[in-house]
């Protein structure tokens, strides 16, 4: 049960920040792209 949860969280915390890049991206959150790129998730 805890290796689903787990999964669910870690797709969700991916899917979280995938919709943060793109409903930020067109803004002028330079901060936020930089901290994306270094983000352990950027690289999953």
């Amino acid at each position: 049960v805890s290796f689903m949860l787990d999964i669910t969280l870690r797709s969700a915390a991916v899917a979280i920040a995938i919709t943060a890049r793109l409903f930020y991206g067109g803004m002028e959150y330079d901060q936020s792209e930089e901290h994306f790129t270094r983000h352990p998730l950027h690289y999953r």
